[in-house]
C-alpha cells in the first residue's frame, strides 16, 4: 500500500498544496478510478426516528430504504 494520498482535482485544488507543504504525499487524480458509496444514516433524538440516503452521484448506484 503506497503512502500517497489522492484527492480528486477540486479537492487538490482546495486543500492539496497545504496538505503537501505540511510533509503529506499528494497527487491529484480524475476520480474516475476512485471507489464511490451508498448509505443510509439511522438519525434519533428527541424521541424520532428516521433514515438519510444517499450516492455517488458519479457511481451506478443507489441508497434505498423503506
Amino acid at each position: 500500500m503506497s503512502n500517497q494520498l489522492s484527492l480528486e482535482s477540486p479537492l487538490y485544488e482546495l486543500i492539496g498544496r497545504s496538505l503537501a507543504a505540511m510533509g503529506h504525499s499528494v497527487r491529484s487524480v480524475s476520480g474516475a478510478n476512485l471507489g464511490g458509496a451508498q448509505v443510509i444514516q439511522v438519525v434519533t433524538g428527541d424521541g424520532a426516528r428516521y433514515y438519510r440516503g444517499g450516492s455517488d452521484f458519479r457511481k451506478d448506484g443507489e441508497a434505498v430504504g423503506w
